[in-house]
């Protein structure tokens, strides 16, 4: 591949068939990874890791690592998009990465997550939670105006989150929004909130 120093950026198409994003990005010689996008027919959008990618082919974006300087102290409020699984593609790889991911099954409404999500992001503000929801990480999720059937409860997302392998977009708001167009017209729990930073 063609390249230069730390930060130049260079692109390669590679084909995956059953390893994980996270098996993928361990065994990757490349010093970093910058982003990953599938691409089904064309057509970019997320990727079923449970089952390994199959179709179609990943592409990476390398080059040098991105920092972000930003703290809890910078969040200036909470937006929401009403559709979208919090887990949907990587948000699946991260479950059990508590660098990544904070799960709590006995935070099962809005107004708990709210005061969790305050005093988590006092305890850590350089890795605050900049995105969260009430809901489960293996639910099929609902129609519109049907019934969630599985127990709901709270998913968060920390800062670190925004920068795993798998992770296409870099910003909550633009993530979240990106979530909800991918399956429209289903819910999963409870809005799909996002810090805002300006």
């Amino acid at each position: 591949m063609g390249g230069g120093g730390r930060g130049s950026r260079t692109s390669s198409v590679v084909g995956v068939m059953n390893e994980s994003l996270r098996d993928l990005a361990k065994q990757s010689p490349l010093s970093s990874l910058g982003s990953w996008a599938s691409s089904v027919n064309g057509k970019s959008g997320f990727v079923d890791v449970e089952q390994g990618v199959e179709l179609g082919h990943i592409g990476v974006s390398i080059g040098g690592e991105r920092s972000d300087h930003r703290r809890a102290g910078d969040i200036k409020g909470w937006g929401s998009v009403t559709e979208g699984h919090i887990c949907c593609g990587p948000g699946m790889l991260y479950l059990h990465d508590d660098n990544v991911t904070v799960v709590d099954e006995d935070c099962m409404d809005e107004e708990a997550a709210r005061k969790k999500v305050e005093v988590l992001n006092k305890s850590e503000p350089d890795n605050p939670i900049v995105m969260w929801q009430i809901g489960n990480p293996w639910s099929d999720g609902a129609y519109k105006g049907s019934k969630l059937w599985d127990k709901q409860y709270f998913i968060g997302m920390k800062k670190s989150y925004m920068t795993q392998p798998g992770v296409v977009e870099r910003e909550p708001r633009v993530y979240a929004e990106k979530i909800k167009s991918y399956q429209p017209e289903r819910v999963w729990g409870s809005p799909f909130y996002y810090a805002k930073f300006n």
